[in-house]
């Protein structure tokens, strides 16, 4: 009897568990070459053939094999391998800078600015907080910068990372903390084919060591892949650790085939498959689905023409993102709703529910006639609360007795001292201000954010009436200086303040609302330690250091405050001078806000000191 043959599955076969892998926090791009390709009159970057033969003319080599003029004809692998090779012997001559430009010019079809591609437009529809490349070009940064000015969202930096020994422990550490979105430039960056190149790396320092680790001849491959183990090492535990989906990607590569092939003989294979998006045209040919799965723990996905795989990231996206306002998608899927915890505040005879909720409020969720409160987040002008984009959700939760529509600015009165929360008259309807408590200011301060939560519960539950308090984002609206994760964090411990310092009589479940996937997506990976952010005031904070000579260290500090300040970490580091040191936070605060020696440090927040040039 004949052995049935082992087949690739089909992108709607896997759609559903590709959502479900997102939505846990463990599904990772890995983008080749093909994600950069422009359709026929739409001029992008390069087939790798023509890169070549471009790269060849700015060398100055005088033949190139036929083999790659004749369209009829097209190179072998090895032939390709052959003229990299002796392209990159030749510009190992030029200066840096010179090379860097033979190589940005060779890139793409066009002289000037191109638009990122289709495919990676619809990618970018999705959060990710790491991207694979082993592209040099600027694409993926531009459509990710394009479609969060597309979608109203502000600008987020991204961290685009080598195969340094720095940039590897900050790539591990994004699996397991909360960081800026990272790009993962596996064979070098170059930049400036959809802007300038200062625009995706904004140090020349950061451009001039990702230029340097670009990679295109055989010997320049053989060196990456087996001359730095840190970088082996980091693969591979991305590799065990994520889902990879491979998109574009030339995935039988032979430095790819045996990196796979190491790490699977050395570990054994992970917990997750990983997947390919593969056009089906010569696949028997190319791709033997037995032996990816087998050998590299590759799924193929095949489809029949390149202008599907578009469509099919944008049905991705679609199935994550998926309203409940709206029919299920079709494919079927399993999704967490909500995370719960049980608090018992010492004073109080019962415990006090938390839930983290995915998604905003939406009408039925508060019920006003079994006492329900709610919390917004809300500036401050002339000591009144003013209310920003959360006030839209008022409309869903109308009617809310006792508040018109639109809140009356005079109906808001303080409860407490510093003008921090405010009540709606004798409404169930509170205002948190997480600002300075000095009415003479209008200051942001992430420090404020924990007490004033926790006075806004005290508020709610002083009224006694109410069983169930809702509370929206707070301090991570469009217009705040820094990553949501940070307020979120800040919010988490004023429910502690609140549960360990407040008699609690009749508030017996808290409920926060999560509309940002930079929180939530954080959550489902396990990035945010939330019971330990619940449990005790004794945090741990990171501190990467990197010194004059280059060398660099990562510090681990505990420290008995959930809060801290540039200096005194510096401090316990036994670093007294600050103005010694660049200081930067990563995930960052907004560009227009500095860092300074008493910039509030939070756990979230990881400490990166690079020394001060003169």
């Amino acid at each position: 009897m004949p052995t049935p043959a082992v087949e690739g599955l089909e992108f709607r076969q896997v759609a559903p568990l590709l959502a479900a892998l997102y939505r846990d926090g463990l599904l990772t791009p890995f983008v080749g070459s093909g994600m950069s390709l422009g359709a026929p009159g739409q001029p992008a970057c390069t087939s790798w053939r023509t890169f070549l033969v471009r790269l060849a003319a700015g060398a100055g080599l005088p033949d190139v094999p036929p083999d790659f003029l004749d369209p009829g004809r097209p190179p072998t692998p090895e032939q390709c391998y052959r003229l990299a090779d002796k392209v990159t012997m030749v510009l190992r001559a030029r200066p840096p800078g010179v090379r860097d430009e033979v190589f940005r010019q060779a890139l793409k079809e066009a002289p000037e600015f191109i638009a990122p591609t289709p495919q990676l437009r619809a990618l970018t529809r999705l959060y990710w907080p790491l991207v694979l490349t082993t592209n040099y070009d600027d694409l993926y940064w531009a459509a990710r910068q394009a479609t969060l000015r597309a979608e109203g969202h502000p600008s987020e930096p991204l961290a685009v990372l080598g195969r340094s020994l720095p940039d590897c422990h900050r790539v591990l550490r994004s699996l397991s903390e909360p960081s800026r979105p990272v790009l993962w430039a596996l064979q070098g960056y170059l930049g400036g084919q959809c802007a300038p190149p200062e625009a995706s790396v904004p140090s020349d320092a950061r451009r001039r060591t990702l230029a340097l680790e670009v990679v295109a001849g055989h010997q320049q491959y053989q060196r990456a892949i087996h001359a730095v183990p840190h970088f082996r090492r980091a693969f591979g535990e991305v590799f065990r650790r994520r889902s990879l989906l491979f998109l574009g990607s030339g995935l039988l590569e032979n430095y790819l085939v045996d990196l796979f092939s190491e790490i699977l003989y050395h570990q054994g294979p992970g917990q997750m498959p990983h997947f390919a998006l593969l056009r089906r045209t010569g696949a028997p040919d190319l791709y033997d689905p037995a032996f990816l799965q087998t050998r590299l723990g590759v799924v193929p996905v095949f489809y029949d023409r390149h202008d599907e795989v578009p469509a099919f990231l944008e049905d991705l996206a679609r199935d994550v993102r998926w309203p409940r306002d709206q029919p299920p998608p079709p494919a079927s899927f399993a999704q967490v709703e909500e995370l719960r915890y049980t608090l018992q505040p010492p004073p109080a005879d019962h415990a006090v529910r938390l839930v983290l909720r995915r998604g905003r409020v939406s009408p039925g969720q508060v019920d006003w006639a079994a006492g329900d409160a709610l919390v917004l987040s809300a500036g401050r002008r002339e000591g009144r609360p003013v209310l920003g984009n959360q006030a839209l959700a008022l409309d869903a939760l109308a009617p809310c007795p006792g508040v018109s529509l639109p809140p009356e600015p005079g109906e808001w009165e303080a409860t407490g001292t510093g003008h921090q929360v405010f009540q709606y008259g004798d409404a169930a309807l509170f205002a948190v201000v997480a600002r300075t408590s000095d009415e003479g200011r209008n200051d942001r301060d992430l420090s404020v954010i924990a007490p004033a939560v926790c006075t806004a519960l005290a508020a709610v539950e002083q009224t006694g009436r109410h069983g169930r308090v809702h509370i929206l984002p707070v301090a991570a609206g469009r217009s705040a200086h820094w990553n949501p994760i940070h307020p979120f964090a800040q919010v988490l411990r004023g429910v502690r303040l609140f549960v360990t310092g407040v008699p609690v009589r009749t508030l017996r479940e808290i409920i926060l609302y999560i509309d940002h996937p930079g929180v939530w997506h954080p959550l489902m990976a396990g990035k945010l330690p939330v019971t330990a952010l619940l449990s005790s005031d004794i945090q741990q904070y990171t501190v990467d250091l990197r010194d004059a000579a280059g060398e660099s260290e990562v510090l681990s500090v505990t420290s008995p405050d959930a809060t801290s300040t540039v200096v005194r970490l510096l401090a316990t580091c036994g670093l007294t001078n600050p103005g010694e040191w660049d200081i930067q936070l990563d995930p960052p605060l907004a560009a227009a806000l500095p860092v300074t020696p008493e910039t509030v440090v939070v756990p979230t927040m990881n400490l990166r000191l690079r020394p001060r040039r003169a």
